[in-house]
C-alpha cells in the first residue's frame, strides 16, 4: 500500500509541504472550473429556455447539467488503495457541491435568476383564525402570538389531534401545540406535524401562571411563512429526511458549516403506516447572517428528497 510515493522519515514532512502547495494550485484551478461551470449551466439554460420563473424548475434543470459532468478518476496501481480513495475523493466532491452552489447564489443575485431565500418559501398573507386545547399556559402562548394581530379569532378544540385537522381541513388557518418541554421535542406533537405535514410558522417560550413552567409553543399551519426579522435576529430553517437519503448526514451537517448555517438540533423520528414504519430524520439549520437561500439550494441540487417544515425564532 502507498508503494508509489518517497514516504521515508527523512523526506515524508518536505513531500507534506510539497503536496499543501501543489494542493493550493489544484483547489485555484477547482474554483475557476466551477465558476466557469456556474456560468456556463446558467447561460445555456437561459438560452434554451429563457425566463425560468420557479425555483425549483430552475434547480432541476441545472442539477441535470451539473451531473453529466463526471468526475474522472486516476486509476493506474491504485487497487489497494481503492476504498480509501473513494471515501476522499467523496469529500472533494461535496465540498466542489458546496462551493457550486455558493457561487451559483452569487451570481443569481446579479442576475434575473430567481434563485433567494424567498423563491424557496412563498409569501404568503398571514390568517387570523387559530384554534388550541385551553388551559393557563397555551392562552399565554395565544397572546404573545396574536398580539400584533388586529382582530384574531380562535375556536378551541377539545385535543390536540382535533387542532391539528381543523387546520388541515382549512377549517382555521392557524393551530398553537405545545412542541417542547424542557428543551425536548414532544414526540406525539411531532408525530401530528409530520402525519399531517403541516409547518411551523412561529414559536415562542412560555412560563405559566406561576413562571415556572418551561416550555415552547408553536403556531403550526398549512404553508410556510418568512417571519419578520431584525439582522441581529436568530432564526432557524427545520428541513425533514428520510433516512435514506442521496446525501449523508455527515455530508449536510458539514456542507451547513460551510455556507454559514450552523446544525442547532437532529431529531430522529419514525412516521407509521398500516404496513411498515419509514424512518426520518430532522435538521434545524441556524442562521448566522447569511440566510437560508445557499443551504436550500445545496439540498434541492442534490438530495432526493426533502420537505421545509418552517422558519422561525425564538429556540434560545
Amino acid at each position: 500500500m502507498f508503494n508509489e510515493y518517497d514516504a521515508s522519515s527523512n523526506n515524508n514532512l518536505e513531500n507534506l509541504k510539497a503536496l499543501s502547495k501543489d494542493n493550493s494550485l489544484i483547489f485555484e484551478r477547482r474554483l475557476l472550473e466551477i465558476y466557469e461551470l456556474v456560468n456556463s449551466i446558467c447561460l445555456n439554460i437561459k438560452k434554451e429556455y429563457g425566463e425560468i420563473p420557479d425555483v425549483y424548475e430552475l434547480l432541476s434543470l441545472i442539477s441535470e447539467e451539473y451531473n453529466s459532468a463526471k468526475y474522472e478518476l486516476h486509476e493506474e496501481h491504485l487497487d489497494d488503495n481503492t476504498d480509501m480513495l473513494e471515501r476522499n475523493i467523496g469529500l472533494l466532491d461535496n465540498s466542489d457541491k458546496v462551493l457550486f452552489c455558493d457561487l451559483l447564489i452569487n451570481y443569481s443575485k446579479n442576475t434575473d435568476l430567481p434563485i433567494s431565500e424567498k423563491s424557496f418559501i412563498p409569501i404568503k398573507s398571514g390568517g387570523q383564525t387559530f384554534t388550541y386545547v385551553k388551559n393557563p399556559i397555551a392562552d399565554e402562548a395565544y397572546e404573545v402570538f396574536t398580539e400584533a394581530l388586529e382582530d384574531p379569532k380562535v375556536f378551541y378544540s377539545s385535543g390536540l389531534k382535533e387542532a391539528v385537522l381543523k387546520v388541515f381541513s382549512g377549517e382555521v388557518d392557524f393551530c398553537l401545540l405545545p412542541l417542547e418541554e424542557k428543551g425536548d421535542r414532544i414526540h406525539t406533537v411531532n408525530q401530528l406535524i409530520l402525519s399531517y405535514d403541516l409547518k411551523i410558522v412561529d414559536i415562542s417560550p412560555v412560563f405559566g401562571p406561576d413562571g415556572l413552567a418551561d416550555m415552547k409553543y408553536a403556531v403550526v399551519g398549512k404553508h410556510m411563512y418568512l417571519p419578520s426579522a431584525g439582522v441581529d435576529d436568530d432564526r432557524y430553517l427545520e428541513v425533514r429526511l428520510p433516512s435514506q437519503s442521496d446525501l449523508t448526514l455527515g455530508q449536510i451537517i458539514s456542507a451547513a458549516e460551510l455556507l454559514s448555517n450552523s446544525v442547532y438540533r437532529i431529531n430522529t423520528e419514525t412516521l407509521r403506516f398500516e404496513n411498515s414504519d419509514k424512518n426520518y430524520y430532522t435538521v434545524v439549520f441556524h442562521d448566522e447572517g447569511g440566510g437560508f437561500a445557499r443551504i436550500l439550494t445545496y439540498l434541492t441540487l442534490f438530495t432526493g428528497e426533502y420537505i421545509p417544515v418552517g422558519i422561525y425564532k425564538n429556540l434560545e
